[in-house]
């Protein structure tokens, strides 16, 4: 068995809303196609295509980033809330170098008082346009369980 899906997406930036500040708009639609992941195609093990709408509001002046995204899956209502702080800017042999710290927090705001809720924690280096992310996900709700720990590399193409 063979699938295929695609996700789609849209910003638009409003610059200088404030002095040295900028408001975003993002769209994106995920697993459009709702694939199986089963080997049989089973519609049992279907990905949920996922909608999302976020705003963040970015002040370069003071080097920070708060956004809210909400994202419809199935029946379930999530609210995204985090936060981005540029902790260190610097040139290091010709290259360029930043430290961010970022947190966050998101709940399933359909559930019964929140009942499935996270928090989140992390920093990003960048190295011209290399970057490496780590973060830390700890479930609220989950009793004597712990978090998670995520790594990702990536690297931003200039066009």
């Amino acid at each position: 068995y063979f699938g295929f899906t695609f996700d789609a997406g849209i910003h638009y930036t409003l610059k200088n809303i404030f002095d040295g500040s900028d408001l975003r708009f993002g769209l994106a639609a995920l697993n459009i196609t709702e694939p199986s992941v089963s080997s049989s195609g089973s519609a049992d093990a279907k990905l949920p295509m996922k909608l999302g709408l976020g705003i963040a509001y970015v002040s370069r002046n003071y080097n920070y980033l708060v956004a809210v995204d909400v994202v419809k899956e199935r029946d379930d209502y999530t609210i995204k809330t985090g936060a981005e702080f540029l902790g260190l800017e610097h040139e290091v042999f010709n290259l360029y170098t930043a430290f961010y710290l970022r947190a966050g927090y998101d709940a399933i705001i359909n559930d019964s008082v929140y009942e499935r809720n996270t928090l989140y924690g992390g920093f990003g280096i960048q190295v011209q346009n290399l970057v490496i992310d780590y973060a830390y996900m700890f479930p609220l709700t989950l009793q004597h369980v712990g978090g998670s720990h995520k790594i990702s590399l990536s690297y931003q193409f200039s066009f």
